[in-house]
């Protein structure tokens, strides 16, 4: 037996007026026998540093549409000296500015200090972070954590060129990846800050975000490129600064607060109560599951 099928006219909601329709830009079908185009891929952006390559495809009447590119700007076509290029460039800049810049606020949100309950007095100790690599990402936890017990964060600044080039004696390799070659210099500005200790864990492990099974294991850069900075820039030898690299595997939480534990009671002699504290919780972890 055949089912009918019924479908509903209108997608728009129940008492909905009706949009008022778009402009067509369709040139009709006549016009399609006369239609070519001329297509220039790599064409370079001329309206910023970063000189991105885009493809700009020019239709016979004059018109032009530009693909590949990386903001409002790349959509202009023409000389950067030409007034009505310009005025464009204006109009554009103008429309990037109306949404927010949600780097500037990951940003932002990464690197702030966040309201703690601090559980020890101040230590008069201050640590300083890298702003690179895995702390774009757990930033906000070490702050916390280590603001809570009474350390006080120095952040090296955010990256330049002139920070990148003071790095570059102590990169060991040239095909390691940009990032990896930018931790030298922040090393070095946390050590003219006058920090008391520069902290860069080895984190190996952490539990998975999703359900692949690999997903559990760290950026093999990210995670050893602690050892390449103790060997390479030496702040302890250098600058006199302890550089604190714990090893973790946090193949759950509780491998991970048991290992934070010890971490701060072996070289801080923070007692684990207290050190568990920040956590939320106020037993000290188990013995269970140890796998370092």
């Amino acid at each position: 037996m055949r089912r009918r099928r019924s479908r509903v006219p209108h997608t728009r909601p129940a008492g909905a007026p009706n949009p008022a329709p778009a402009p067509s830009t369709f040139i009709g079908l006549d016009a399609l026998d006369a239609f070519s185009y001329h297509q220039r891929t790599n064409v370079t952006c001329p309206f910023c540093a970063n000189h991105c390559n885009r493809t700009v495809i020019t239709f016979a009447d004059g018109a032009a549409f530009v693909t590949g590119n990386r903001c409002p700007r790349g959509q202009i076509v023409g000389d950067p000296k030409d007034p009505a290029t310009r005025s464009a460039l204006k109009t554009a800049d103008g429309q990037a500015k109306v949404g927010e810049n949600l780097f500037e606020a990951r940003q932002k949100l990464l690197f702030q200090d966040w309201p703690i309950e601090q559980v020890t007095p101040d230590r008069g100790v201050i640590i300083g972070i890298p702003r690179v690599l895995a702390f774009w990402d757990t930033m906000p936890f070490w702050n916390a954590l280590l603001r809570s017990l009474g350390f006080a964060i120095r952040l090296s600044r955010p990256s330049t060129r002139a920070m990148f080039e003071e790095g570059l004696p102590q990169v060991a390799s040239d095909t390691i990846c940009f990032p990896a070659k930018l931790v030298h210099g922040h090393i070095h500005e946390l050590a003219r800050a006058g920090v008391d200790r520069v902290f860069m864990p080895i984190i190996t492990t952490v539990p998975s975000e999703n359900t692949a099974s690999t997903s559990i294991s760290m950026c093999a850069v990210v995670k050893g490129y602690p050892m390449v900075v103790k060997s390479s820039d030496d702040p302890a030898k250098h600058w006199g600064i302890p550089f604190d690299s714990p090893l973790f595997h946090w193949y759950s939480t509780e491998d991970r607060d048991r290992q934070l534990v010890d971490y701060l009671e072996g070289t801080f002699g923070i007692p684990a109560d207290q050190a568990y504290v920040p956590s939320g919780r106020r037993t000290k972890p188990s013995a269970r599951s140890k796998r370092c």
